[in-house]
């Protein structure tokens, strides 16, 4: 028995040799899962949310014109970005135009009349140093000079008033956006 004992040992050793090499080596199912793989790579990412809801402007601004009239141009089309200060409509510009020329015609006419009073003032009054002329009289021509002056204070009044009307014909931007 002592011989037989070693071979006992032996023999599983043999049989586990004498399988084939297949068998060998192939793993066992339930100790070795299956694993796949990916290259890693980068790529963009977006995010993208959908919502229902309302939305309220930072800022309301309301746009008004300075002058009445008719709208004669547009110069924007709704819902387009708007940079401060341009001009968004044109309202009855020649009318305003006209006025402001109308406005200068008659502050050159008060000028004249000024130079013309102020020249014969001064005439008058050396005729009243040399008395050939009465108080009354140089009281007279000194009358005609002040009522040139207010005439041309009046011209210019005027005038500043019918190019700030010109200048609000055009409406324009108060903000951006």
């Amino acid at each position: 028995m002592k011989k037989l004992l070693p071979l006992l040992v032996l023999l599983p050793l043999l049989v586990h040799c004498a399988k084939k090499p297949e068998q060998a080596k192939k793993p066992d199912a339930k100790r070795a899962p299956k694993v796949s793989t990916t290259v890693v790579a980068t790529s963009p990412l977006s995010y993208e949310i959908e919502s229902v809801g309302s939305i309220e402007a930072d800022e309301v601004v309301s746009v008004a014109a300075g002058v009445p009239g008719i709208v004669t141009k547009i110069n924007f089309k709704e819902g387009e970005t708007v940079t401060p200060d341009r001009v968004l409509c044109v309202i009855d510009e020649q009318r305003y135009e006209l006025e402001a020329s109308r406005a200068r015609a008659e502050r050159d006419r008060a000028t004249a009349n000024l130079t013309k009073a102020a020249s014969d003032y001064d005439k008058k009054r050396l005729l009243y140093e040399k008395q050939y002329i009465t108080d009354q009289e140089m009281t007279g021509f000194k009358a005609i000079m002040d009522s040139a002056k207010a005439d041309l204070d009046r011209a210019e009044a005027s005038l500043k008033l019918a190019e700030k009307s010109r200048n609000d014909s055009s409406v324009r931007s108060p903000i951006g956006g």
